[in-house]
């Protein structure tokens, strides 16, 4: 081939390919969708994903979600799923304060949400953090009335700061305030 018509194919191809792009239709992801930037523009059985700026169909029961108007009717958006409602002041129930739970329960963070959860009952393990991810993330309600939160082993915390975390976070019991520990083991020699 002569040198001059190599030159000429070339660019007549990228011109081709250029002119093609332009006349075919574009992909367009949104055009069957409905735009929004508020739940009230949907219809009944949407909800505005806000994210992405449209209607999308809502969903049912343990469907991932990021709020409550994603859920189907009678459904609360609950540790990122979607979850049947649970009746105010009940176990499990959202919350804000102490008072919104029922008896023997108190308000408390499990997994970033807000719940009323039963207090705890006699023996039950009790440590609770001084705060940190772990406090941030699950808290824990105090022992139930006319109970405490005490070391009950009869072994004294060993002195090494991570053992004697664990040591106490293993001991830690919900006890009656007058609750001794028993006198410590004695080891014959």
């Amino acid at each position: 081939m002569p040198p001059g018509v190599e030159c000429g194919v070339l660019p007549w191809l990228f011109t081709v390919r250029a002119a093609k792009r332009h006349t075919e239709p574009r992909y367009d992801p949104y055009l069957d969708l409905r735009l929004c930037n508020m739940d009230q523009v949907c219809r009944r059985g949407e909800f505005c994903d806000q994210h992405y700026g449209v209607c999308r169909i809502k969903v049912s029961i343990n469907q991932h979600c990021r709020r409550d108007a994603m859920c189907d009717r009678g459904m609360d958006c609950m540790f990122g799923k979607c979850q049947p409602r649970v009746q105010r002041g009940e176990e499990g129930a959202r919350c804000r304060k102490d008072r919104d739970c029922g008896k023997d329960m108190c308000c408390v963070r499990r997994s970033g949400e807000e719940v009323c959860q039963r207090r705890l009952p006699l023996g039950a393990a009790c440590f609770v953090p001084e705060g940190g991810p772990e406090y941030a993330v699950n808290g824990k309600c105090p022992c139930l009335d006319f109970l405490i939160c005490k070391y009950v082993s009869s072994d004294p915390p060993p002195q090494d700061p991570t053992s004697a975390f664990w040591n106490t976070y293993d001991n830690m019991r919900c006890v009656p305030p007058s609750h001794t520990p028993p006198p410590p083991e004695r080891h014959s020699t």
